[in-house]
């Protein structure tokens, strides 16, 4: 009995040594292809960037930053796989699943986040991942959709009623939100999409894609509320900022 107790142990000894040995902290490398939402195959690659992201969770809470946005970037093009080297991550649980969380930047689509649990593998083992990306003048319909439903509602209403003031409310902050993302969508060319090229190559984006931000820019009235009860006022406000190129 105990020779057989004994070959039990060994065995499931090994078989943790070696799930162990398989991954020991680390994950990737990561296949990551970008397919746009409307088919199209832009001319400029996405700017992707990954990070380890853990909150504390199963796979504990990262204490460095030894993987994050200022190290892993990445330039690729549409339904092109870009990988992402093999890392080791500082887990609580080495062979935990890791959130690791990408980000698309890139001219004419949504800047949008998309966090996956990447689970322990061997070296030789690519791991596959498909985001999507959403057209940036689809997100802005989608907002304007609801700014129109909220303001068609407006009018079945007499303007002291709750209702009214309920959709009103839900008007201004629908506004406030097409004006904030088109802000935050300058703000990410700026800041994360043109430093990744060569001063040639930004004067070139610059050029050809400061006509259609400056379309953006003047598009939805500025407002500096969410929502509030005077949106309205605000709106008719004479303009204080103005867009002077990306």
């Amino acid at each position: 009995m105990k020779p057989l107790f004994l070959t039990l142990c060994i065995l499931v000894l090994a078989g943790c040594t070696s799930l162990m040995d398989k991954s020991h902290g680390y994950r990737g490398p990561i296949a990551v292809t970008v397919k746009p939402q409307d088919g199209i195959e832009s001319t400029e690659p996405f700017v992707i960037t990954s990070a380890h992201v853990e909150t504390c969770g199963h796979g504990g809470c990262p204490y460095d930053d030894s993987y994050n946005y200022y190290r892993h970037k990445r330039l690729g093009y549409a339904n092109q796989a870009v990988v992402f080297p093999r890392e080791k991550l500082q887990l609580f649980i080495s062979n935990a699943y890791a959130n690791i969380l990408f980000k698309l930047v890139h001219p004419l689509y949504s800047n949008s986040t998309t966090e996956r649990g990447i689970a322990p593998s061997s070296a030789d083992e690519t791991i596959p991942l498909t985001l999507e990306a959403e057209p940036f003048e689809a997100k802005l319909a989608y907002i304007e959709g609801y700014a129109a439903d909220y303001k068609a509602k407006m009018a079945q209403f007499a303007r002291w009623t709750r209702e009214y003031r309920d959709n009103e409310w839900s008007y201004g902050q629908a506004r406030y939100n097409l004006r904030r993302a088109v802000l935050w969508q300058i703000r990410m060319m700026r800041e994360e999409y043109l430093p990744q090229f060569s001063p040639e190559e930004q004067a070139r984006i610059k050029a050809k894609y400061n006509p259609i931000y400056k379309e953006w820019f003047y598009r939805y009235p500025e407002t500096n509320c969410s929502g509030s009860s005077d949106c309205q006022d605000d709106i008719k406000k004479p303009r204080t900022k103005h867009f002077y190129g990306l």
